[in-house]
């Protein structure tokens, strides 16, 4: 007994020198694993107390943001529809006149039926699919007037290259690779030049002229719409330019367009006179250009008698800009609109000119409003904010815009039969 016990002694002596030998690094990273482990999991459990409050609110708020908007489509869509049942219609049965049972009084067309029908169709010729080249354009052209009794001239221009080469110095000699570069005829394009596919459907506007027995020099302008990328590129250019000529500020790429026109044009028309006469018309693009276009021709004394701009887009920067450019327009300047195209409406901030046909898809029927009508008690016609509807816009991808669709639509809305055409 006495042996063991020193042994024991000795024992736990030793057990202990070892227990102190434990390094403390050890100890230290197994409390650092732990204190993360710790913080790992204070971080997750803060983080959805975060969620479990942030969320909510965010649901909340776009929820309602959505039930708003949608209770405020719907009820401008009914206040439209009531307005619409106030709007003065013209009567299908009736060529020239308007429904005398609305509570409006009856307003005249500025046309017949029949005429504003026509020159729907005829700025609708350009751009077929059909057609592979300037020439079979030209050909269409000419054989859709030839069956209808017109007997004048036709000239369907592009403006990739001036109608004249004009030198500064006239007894100046021509190189013979400028010479190579130039068409035959001065410039003026030949058939062979149409036949080339390089030209293919890049034709910008064509002109009807015709010499009545009487002696009246009659042109017709029928300016296209976007078909190239460069008028894509034209109608973006929303940037409103001041021009002095016109004295107002308008759309900066459709108001260098009908400049670019009014230069290629001048020397293919009669001097002005008191037995000249101008219509100038056009869809889309082609329609705001033939308003500024119109303008421009009235400035250098032409007597410009209709203007005529199918789903055109806006070209005036205010009203006032609208009311000066409206002074340089003859009284019988239209616009035709449906309801369902947008890009009358653009861009938002312009401001439109010329009395207004209103062809409404959802009734079958056109109204016709006058410029007096859309700036006073009829002005929520031209509203933005009334007018776009985005499903429709949607689901018609951009057919109501074509005037293949316009023309059956508008065809039924002023009573015509399609033998009329």
């Amino acid at each position: 007994m006495v042996h063991r016990f020193p042994h024991t002694t000795l024992c736990c002596m030793s057990i202990g020198i070892k227990q102190r030998k434990i390094p403390q690094q050890s100890v230290c990273r197994r409390y650092s694993s732990l204190a993360a482990s710790k913080n790992k999991v204070e971080q997750r459990q803060h983080h959805e107390h975060q969620q479990r409050y942030l969320f909510p609110p965010v649901t909340v708020f776009l929820s309602s943001v959505l039930v708003t908007s949608i209770g405020i489509s719907w009820y401008v869509r009914e206040w439209r529809e009531n307005k619409l049942q106030e709007l003065q219609f013209v009567d299908s049965s009736a060529e020239g006149t308007s429904d005398s049972s609305s509570s409006s009084s009856p307003q005249q067309l500025p046309r017949s039926a029949q005429e504003i029908l026509q020159v729907v169709e005829r700025t609708g010729l350009m751009g077929r699919p059909g057609a592979k080249s300037v020439k079979d354009e030209l050909e269409d052209i000419r054989q859709w007037h030839v069956e209808r009794g017109y007997k004048g001239g036709l000239v369907l221009r592009e403006l990739l290259q001036p109608l004249f080469e004009h030198r500064s110095d006239p007894n100046q000699d021509i190189s013979d690779n400028e010479m190579q570069q130039q068409n035959n005829n001065n410039g003026i394009i030949t058939l062979e030049d149409l036949a080339n596919p390089n030209l293919a459907r890049r034709e910008c506007y064509y002109l009807y002229y015709e010499i009545t027995p009487n002696g009246e020099i009659k042109h017709d302008i029928f300016c296209r719409g976007t078909t190239l990328s460069i008028d894509i590129w034209t109608s973006l250019t929303t940037w409103m330019e001041y021009d002095q000529q016109l004295d107002c500020r308008v759309h900066m790429g459709f108001n260098r367009q009908a400049t670019h026109i009014l230069e290629d044009i001048l020397p293919l028309m009669a001097p002005p006179g008191p037995r000249t006469t101008v219509r100038v018309s056009g869809h889309s693009l082609g329609g705001a250009v033939a308003y500024l276009l119109a303008a421009k021709l009235k400035l250098k004394g032409y007597r410009v008698t209709e203007v005529t701009g199918v789903e055109a887009p806006r070209v005036c920067a205010s009203r006032e800009a609208a009311e000066k450019l409206q002074s340089l327009l003859p009284n019988d300047t239209l616009r035709i609109e449906n309801d369902t195209d947008p890009v009358p409406l653009l861009p938002p901030f312009g401001h439109c000119v010329g009395n207004k046909l209103y062809l409404v898809d959802s009734m079958g029927k056109a109204a016709y409003l006058t410029t007096n009508d859309t700036v006073q008690d009829k002005s929520w016609t031209d509203s933005v904010f009334i007018n776009t509807r985005l499903w429709e816009i949607v689901s018609s991808r951009g057919q109501t815009h074509r005037i293949r669709y316009i023309l059956p639509q508008l065809t039924e809305a002023l009573g015509q039969s399609n033998d009329t055409q």
